[in-house]
């Protein structure tokens, strides 16, 4: 199923002071999530949980970014998206989310 409508909410991001070991919502639980986009500017590691902090998904590296899209799956998924640094605390720049919805 293409989608033929995006919806392409503002993205969010959090300053690199903000993000600690623990995990923190960055994009509140998201229904329809067509695409998603991840980038970490930091200097450091960053861990992120698809499900708002509940289960660790995967570690993005320094000055790296990841998308995935659902609907080349056929599936539009519900996201919320939960980071915390590794051990050493980012000093510099932000993590972003931006995440596509089908516009119904």
């Amino acid at each position: 199923m293409a989608i033929t409508r995006p919806l392409f909410p503002a993205g969010v991001s959090t300053a690199f002071g903000a993000i600690s070991g623990a995990f923190a919502v960055v994009l509140a639980a998201t229904p329809e999530v067509a695409m998603l986009f991840l980038a970490n500017a930091t200097d450091a590691s960053i861990e992120v949980s698809l499900d708002g902090g509940t289960t660790y998904h995967l570690t993005l590296a320094p000055a790296s970014n990841i998308m995935f899209n659902f609907m080349q799956n056929g599936i539009e998924a519900t996201v919320a998206v939960a980071i915390r640094h590794t051990g050493v605390a980012p000093t510099v720049r932000q993590f972003a989310v931006t995440a596509v919805r089908r516009r119904k």
